[in-house]
């Protein structure tokens, strides 16, 4: 995983989400985000999901942690999310909760189109295995996972902030 306060490049673009994330998908995004940089034993993002999704908050957030992982350690690139605390998502994490989101739908093809971007056509299995999981845990919690409604922040790129972080070895 690599910290980098700015990018040397602008195509890495923030995207607005223009419509409120339920409370659940905003934390399941804080898990991967915290996941992804290593703050998997932080007492708050615990304690924040066991708020969220109550009896499945260790599955939540250990498919949660996984799928970080795959992401960042199998992978064939490295994956940009946007810090802790950010209002904006990246164009992956909008990819992750769209794979999610149709792994709850049951579209396998469409769970696989996202994880062969994001994996950058590695080995999927594992990765496949942490989005169905997750996707079950919102199932069962009854929650729909549904792509946020984004906008590109007009002319904005990601380093106009003071930080982002790339997960991966590539």
């Amino acid at each position: 995983m690599k910290h980098q306060p700015e990018p040397s490049s602008g195509s890495h673009f923030l995207f607005a989400i223009k419509n409120d994330l339920q409370i659940e998908l905003r934390t399941a995004l804080w898990g991967f985000r915290a996941s992804a940089i290593g703050h998997v034993q932080c007492p708050t993002l615990i304690r924040g999901f066991d708020e969220a999704f109550g009896d499945h908050s260790r599955p939540a957030l250990g498919g949660i942690q996984l799928l970080a992982r795959e992401l960042g350690m199998s992978g064939g690139r490295r994956i940009t999310i946007a810090c802790l605390g950010c209002g904006f998502v990246t164009a992956d994490e909008i990819s992750i909760v769209a794979m999610l989101s149709a792994a709850q739908r049951g579209d396998v093809d469409l769970c696989d189109a996202h994880l062969t971007w994001l994996m950058c056509g590695k080995w999927q299995g594992t990765a496949r295995s942490a989005a169905f999981s997750i996707a079950s845990v919102f199932r069962t919690t009854g929650l729909n996972i549904v792509k946020p409604d984004v906008e590109l922040v007009a002319g904005a790129p990601a380093k106009s902030f003071t930080s982002y972080h790339e997960i991966g070895h590539a």
